[in-house]
C-alpha cells in the first residue's frame, strides 16, 4: 500500500502567524481566568500561570499544535479518509477532533501500554481497540463500553525453558534521549548500572544494555563505560539498540527494567521480569497483584534476583497470558475492524454503484 508522510501537505500558509498564536493565548487564559475559584484554588491557578511549563506551552508547544491542526485540516480535506485509524493520541489527536467533526469513523489502537492517564481521559474516537481485558478494564468507563479486544498474535509464544543455556541478562536502559524521562536523579541510575554489573561479573554472566531507539546511543554509552571505568568495573557489556528485541529477549534469562512496553514481550515469551520496588510507575498497583514482576525491594535484593534469573531459579509469571494478550484469530480481526471503520456514507455510494 501506498505510504504518505502527513507533512508532505505542509504549506507555509500553514503556520501560525504570531498575531494567531497571541490571539489564541489570550483565548486560553481568559478561559482559564473566568472559571470561579476559592481562594485556595486561585492561587494554584496563578501559580499555574506563571508556571515555567505553561510558558513553554504558549511560546511553543501552542504554535506546534495551531500548526498540526491546520495540517490535519489540510490532510483531511484533500484525502477525505473514509476511517481514521491511530496508534497514539499524541500530535494525531488534531486529526481525531477534525474526524470527530466531521462524522469520520475513529479508532485508536493500544500502542505498547496505556498510560496510566486513560483511568481518568476519554479521547475523542468512536472506538477503542486494546490487547486484553486488563487493559479495557483499565479505562474509564465511558471509553470502556467503547473498547474492544482485538490481538492478533504476531508470532507464537515460546515455552521458558528452565536451562543454563541462556548466557546474558537483558537491562533496559533508563536514560531517554536528551533527558533523564523515568529517573531524575544521576545516582540512583548510576547506583543500578553498578549493580547490575557487579551481579553479571558475580556470576560470571553476560549483560546486554539496551537502549531506546530514539535514545542518544554514543552519549550515553560513553557514559556508561566512564562510569564502570571510574568504579574499576571490568565487563564486557553488549550495547543494544536495532536488533529486535524479541529476538533478543528470547536468549535471555531476565529482564531489567524500570517499566517498558517491552514487559508485555517477556510475558508471551516466557521471560522473568525484575524491577525496583522503591519507584513507582503507571499500572503498579494493579499489575503488582498479577506476579508480572519481580520486585527488588533495595539493590542487594536487585543483585540476589539477578543471581537467580542467571541460575535459571526464577520462574516466569503464571498469570493467564490471555488477560494481557489475547488472541484473536486474524481473519475475526479483519472482519470486526471491517465493521469499525465501515463509514454508512461509503456503503451508500457502493450500493448506488452497485
Amino acid at each position: 500500500r501506498p505510504f504518505v508522510d502527513l507533512y508532505e501537505f505542509g504549506k507555509l500558509a500553514l503556520i501560525p502567524t504570531k498575531k494567531s498564536i497571541l490571539a489564541a493565548e489570550k483565548k486560553i487564559r481568559d478561559h482559564v481566568n473566568i472559571i470561579e475559584l476559592n481562594h485556595h484554588e486561585s492561587m494554584i491557578r496563578e501559580l499555574w500561570l506563571a508556571d515555567e511549563w505553561t510558558r513553554f506551552f504558549f511560546k511553543s508547544l501552542l504554535p506546534i499544535g495551531l500548526y498540526l491542526t491546520q495540517l490535519a485540516h489540510a490532510w483531511i480535506n484533500q484525502v477525505k479518509p473514509s476511517a481514521l485509524i491511530v496508534g497514539n493520541n499524541g500530535h494525531e489527536q488534531y486529526g481525531l477532533w477534525i474526524a470527530k467533526k466531521k462524522h469520520i469513523p475513529t479508532v485508536l489502537l493500544q500502542h505498547g501500554v496505556l498510560g496510566d492517564y486513560y483511568q481518568f481521559v476519554d479521547w475523542p474516537v468512536d472506538h477503542y481497540i486494546v490487547r486484553g481485558q486488563f487493559w479495557r478494564d483499565f479505562l474509564m468507563k465511558s471509553a470502556r463500553d467503547r473498547a474492544y479486544v482485538i490481538n492478533p498474535p504476531t508470532d507464537k509464544n515460546y515455552p521458558y525453558t528452565n536451562n543454563l543455556a541462556k548466557p546474558y541478562f537483558v537491562y533496559f536502559s533508563l536514560f531517554y534521549p536528551d533527558i533523564e524521562k523515568k529517573t531524575r536523579f544521576c545516582e540512583e541510575r548510576d547506583s543500578q548500572l553498578l549493580a547490575i554489573a557487579e551481579a553479571a561479573i558475580a556470576s560470571n554472566s553476560g549483560l546486554v544494555i539496551r537502549f531506546h531507539p530514539r535514545d542518544c546511543i554514543e552519549r550515553h554509552k560513553k557514559y556508561i563505560q566512564l562510569l564502570y571505568k571510574k568504579n574499576g568495573i571490568i565487563l564486557p557489556v553488549y550495547y543494544s539498540h536495532t536488533e529486535n528485541v524479541r529476538t533478543l529477549l528470547k536468549s535471555a534469562s531476565a529482564a531489567v527494567m524500570y517499566f517498558s512496553t517491552v514487559f508485555l514481550d517477556c510475558l508471551s515469551l516466557n521471560i522473568p521480569i525484575i524491577t525496583y520496588d522503591w519507584l513507582n510507575f503507571p499500572h503498579k498497583k494493579h499489575i503488582k497483584k498479577y506476579q508480572l514482576f519481580y520486585f527488588a525491594r533495595n539493590l542487594m535484593e536487585l543483585k540476589f534476583l539477578i543471581t537467580k534469573a542467571i541460575r535459571c531459579e526464577l520462574v516466569a509469571s503464571p498469570v493467564n497470558k490471555k488477560l494481557f494478550l489475547d488472541e484473536t484469530e486474524i481473519i475475526m480481526a479483519k472482519q470486526f475492524l471491517k465493521k469499525l471503520v465501515w463509514h454508512p456514507l461509503v456503503e451508500e455510494l457502493m450500493t448506488a454503484q452497485n
